[in-house]
């Protein structure tokens, strides 16, 4: 009875606890470097590299949608490339 009442704790359940987590915490530093510069031309960098993402691979980015799993590893290499762009922009302006 016991073994019933326990939460799974398989490796599935935590890697997408894992992959999540990621997700939100790259999310949040864009969304903290937006807000610390509150700039146009920043937030159009991002939203122009989040839409060649959506272009990319047919799906529109919408947050907290969870079918992002399937394009994680390209979700990153985006993500990556805002907080690049983000960072260059607050460095040079």
């Amino acid at each position: 009875m016991e073994k019933l009442l326990k939460i799974p704790q398989d490796l599935p359940y935590r890697n997408i606890k894992c992959i999540i987590e990621n997700i939100a915490q790259q999310y949040q530093v864009l969304f903290n470097l937006l807000n610390e510069c509150k700039s146009a031309p920043l937030l159009f960098a991002v939203i122009g590299t989040l839409t060649f993402y959506s272009v990319f691979t047919k799906w529109i980015p919408v947050f907290g949608i969870i079918s992002v799993l399937n394009h994680i590893h390209l979700l990153n290499q985006c993500l990556l490339l805002s907080v690049v762009i983000v960072s260059l922009y607050v460095y040079f302006f």
